[in-house]
């Protein structure tokens, strides 16, 4: 396999890396797992879920660096709002 590191905001990047990725398998069939390491949190979350629709190939899609402390990541009850967006997720 191969391990590539790309740079950017997600946002504006991720389509046309995941695109070339694809395209660059064989006969246009390749494997690949995401690691997000921004945005955070549940936008993260929800952006892992668009990729896992969009493009089958990704096979696991990953969210780095969400600090579980951090009381920014916490509702009202005290539950981590990563955690439970990853939890409902139909990608689980």
């Amino acid at each position: 396999g191969v391990l590539e590191l790309y740079a950017g905001d997600a946002f504006d990047e991720l389509d046309a890396v995941l695109g070339r990725a694809v395209a660059s398998g064989a006969h246009g069939n390749a494997t690949v797992a995401l690691m997000l390491d921004g945005p955070k949190g549940r936008v993260a979350v929800r952006l892992a879920e668009e990729v896992l629709r969009r493009f089958p190939t990704v096979a696991v899609a990953a969210v780095h660096d969400v600090p579980r402390l951090d009381p920014r990541y916490h509702d009202s009850n005290g539950d981590h709002l990563t955690r439970t967006a990853m939890e409902s997720s139909q990608h689980v």
